[in-house]
């Protein structure tokens, strides 16, 4: 298996290094953008251009941008519902749950560690191939349906 590009959207570069050393032990690469974009519509553009196969997401984000990383996750998830998005957040996670879709996971950053990053890395992993395997059942149902329509025209 490949080894998987996670962009991690933190606005405090000391929490990107904590964080961001968990995922990178687990044998993912960290990507980041600093300073965050004002524009959210930014960060799936560098999802598209890095490809990138994860998000993680810091939930509060204040202290570069306006915006919260659950808006983020929405943005994304108009344009993608394929990638996993991992929201990191330091508050109670309860609130998000509604917003969160089958490949999203929210975790409080005090309950992250060693154990959990396992955990967390082979859901990520599974998740990256289900997402494959349906892209190419996606790609063969196409094909399909382009053979039958030119059984049936002829």
């Amino acid at each position: 298996m490949k080894k998987l590009k996670a962009l991690y959207i933190e606005d405090q570069l000391d929490n990107i290094e904590i964080y961001g050393d968990y995922f990178r032990n687990n044998d993912f690469e960290i990507c980041t953008i600093q300073p965050l974009p004002k524009n959210i519509d930014d960060y799936y553009k560098y999802i598209l251009k890095e490809e990138i196969d994860f998000v993680i997401i810091d939930n509060e984000l204040k202290k570069q941008v306006t915006y919260t990383g659950l808006e983020i996750l929405k943005e994304i998830r108009k344009q993608d519902n394929n990638i996993f998005i991992v929201l990191l957040t330091s508050f109670d996670y309860d609130e998000y749950v509604n917003a969160l879709g089958e490949l999203d996971y929210a975790i409080k950053k005090q309950d992250f560690g060693i154990n959990e990053a396992r955990n967390l890395a082979r859901k990520i992993k599974r998740a990256y191939q289900l997402g494959e395997e349906i892209k190419i059942n996606n790609e063969i149902d196409k094909e399909i349906e382009i053979l039958n329509k030119r059984l049936n025209d002829n």
